[in-house]
């Protein structure tokens, strides 16, 4: 039933005369007859008693006129909350970001966002890397965390990709470990150790494999997972080589330490989001904040040799 009809019954039902009824709707009288007639078909019979010289309710018409009040004025109680919770959700931000956050130092990208725009809601999703992108295209986020390889293109197609921050990959070992005393390891180096690599579901595992690994070679691999879980197995001495971000290895234990690797693998850690157009107001804010504060700029050094990022 259209909230229209009822609201002229209503007008007409007070005014009880077609054209003061009319004038107050801005409509012509004809046009007024027509909608009536609309809905005394809708309810099924005559909601006014028409003569030549005046109208008055029927019956119908008088018992009808309460409930035709009551779905109004629930049509317009629906518009106002529709209103409120579209103006909430327009405020909302939700964004799938990676585990440890700290790590690479974005944390505080989130919180200074939410120190700066109080009246915004920052909701996080926190999820393994491989979960980010599924989460982004469920449409469960518009923003995420995510990486790439530092020569890769800033678009995925699907999302666009600001970096805060570039880093690599390093390798960690035991300081009694013989190749301990080089500065860099080559890929003959790894090939002659067990090695300890990123779990499969970080999005630059398959690159560790590809470029440190000739394709005819056959590595030893005893481990894939975390950074944490990699350096705590060095520690109680497992021998092996973990390969793992740098961010990760800054309060390594006494004997254990870092060696760069040959070829570099760098990468770019950030922000990936939809078409800005598709974006409510408060995501636009923070791509706009984020782009402003902390994306790196495309002239920076891109062989930076630590992360670029430092808030």
């Amino acid at each position: 039933m259209e909230r229209e009809l009822l609201q002229d019954f209503i007008v007409l039902y007070q005014a009880l005369s077609f054209s003061e009824a009319a004038e107050q709707l801005n409509l012509t009288q004809s046009a007024l007859s027509k909608r009536i007639k609309t809905l005394e078909r809708e309810v099924g019979g005559p909601l006014f008693l028409r003569t030549t010289r005046k109208i008055e309710p029927s019956e119908l018409g008088s018992q009808f006129l309460p409930y035709a009040r009551k779905i109004l004025t629930a049509y317009q109680g629906a518009d106002t909350f529709l209103q409120k919770y579209h103006k909430v959700q327009e405020q909302k931000i939700t964004l799938a970001t990676i585990r440890n956050p700290q790590y690479f130092g974005i944390d505080r990208i989130f919180l200074q966002f939410q120190k700066d725009h109080p009246q915004l809601q920052l909701n996080l999703l926190e999820e393994d890397p491989s979960e980010l992108y599924h989460l982004f295209q469920a449409g469960k986020a518009n923003l995420f965390c995510t990486g790439r390889l530092s020569q890769s293109k800033a678009s995925r197609g699907d999302y666009e990709f600001l970096a805060a921050g570039r880093g690599y990959l390093t390798a960690i070992l035991s300081i009694e470990d013989p190749f301990a005393a080089k500065n860099v390891l080559s890929t003959k180096d790894l090939l002659q150790r067990k090695l300890l690599l990123p779990s499969p579901n970080l999005f630059f595992r398959e690159e560790i494999l590809s470029q440190f690994l000739p394709d005819n070679a056959a590595p030893n691999i005893v481990y894939e997972g975390g950074a944490l879980s990699s350096i705590a197995l060095l520690q109680s001495g497992l021998k092996g080589i973990a390969i793992q971000p740098v961010e990760m290895t800054e309060n390594l234990p006494e004997n254990l330490c870092t060696c760069r690797v040959f070829p570099d693998l760098h990468y770019d850690y950030g922000l990936g989001y939809r078409d800005i157009s598709d974006l409510t107001a408060g995501e636009k804010k923070f791509v706009k904040y984020f782009q402003r504060h902390f994306a790196l700029q495309e002239n920076d050094a891109l062989e930076a040799e630590q992360p670029m990022y430092r808030p």
